[in-house]
């Protein structure tokens, strides 16, 4: 399968058949170890989460967003996607919480947002890029924080196995839907650190997480309830979980 090279367009066409999603999606999310690993993370730094001003790059539905504006903190939405920014806006209309919406390309920023926030971060926007794009992308984030702000990157980690095969197997049958991606390594991360004399830390989601969803799968066959289980967090996450995350404070 070609995969389609990343634009607005492309992304569009991702998040315009996206619907709200059912059920306490906040109560969910907040329940997960990627969430309370960078809400540790923020308390550890700067003592709380009220007050401060964030913003997530390429957000998408800017769910850790809405997350931290339920926390108390002023967010900001960046995405170059009108589709992206319209479901956004719905899911933070539903929740009852405020942010800010820009539309832009991440690597075209209007100097009026540099050095703004205290916290900048993505989830799965890293590795759409390759090339210089690519460590221009991971810049960004740190052009757009005050000198005492933090970075958190999220992306797809190339030392996860299941990762690699779900994806390679979603471009073979023909459904990989999500453009060009590119996973990194932890790795790759302290090679870009050296270029920006920046120092990244490691954290991640869960080793654990199947992106073929079998338990869900096996349940639903069965008749069973599909209720999610608790994540659980191992030392190995910030090495080899599907979703890994380079913050630098």
């Amino acid at each position: 399968m070609k995969i389609k090279k990343n634009s607005p367009k492309v992304w569009d066409n991702i998040w315009k058949n996206n619907i709200l999603p059912e059920g306490d999606m906040l109560k969910s999310e907040k329940n997960k170890i990627l969430f309370k690993r960078l809400k540790k993370i923020i308390i550890r730094k700067f003592g709380s989460i009220k007050n401060l001003k964030t913003i997530e790059i390429g957000a998408g539905t800017g769910t850790h967003s809405l997350l931290l504006a339920s926390e108390g903190a002023h967010v900001t939405i960046l995405d170059y996607s009108d589709s992206a920014i319209n479901l956004s806006k719905r899911i933070f209309k539903k929740y009852n919480y405020k942010a800010k919406f820009i539309k832009i390309d991440a690597l075209k920023i209007n100097s009026h947002y540099l050095n703004k926030f205290d916290v900048a971060m993505s989830f799965g926007t890293a590795e759409h890029f390759i090339g210089k794009k690519r460590t221009k992308i991971i810049k960004t984030h740190f052009d757009l924080i005050k000198e005492t702000g933090m970075v958190f990157i999220t992306v797809p980690n190339k030392w996860n196995l299941l990762y690699v095969i779900h994806k390679n197997l979603s471009q073979f049958f023909g459904k990989w839907n999500f453009g060009e991606e590119y996973p990194f390594s932890p790795l790759e991360f302290i090679k870009i650190g050296k270029i920006l004399k920046k120092k990244f830390y490691f954290t991640g989601s869960t080793i654990f997480s199947d992106p073929f969803c079998t338990t869900a799968r096996i349940k639903k066959m069965v008749g069973l309830n599909t209720k999610q289980l608790p994540e659980l967090g191992t030392f190995l996450d910030k090495y080899f979980a599907r979703y890994f995350a380079a913050y630098s404070v």
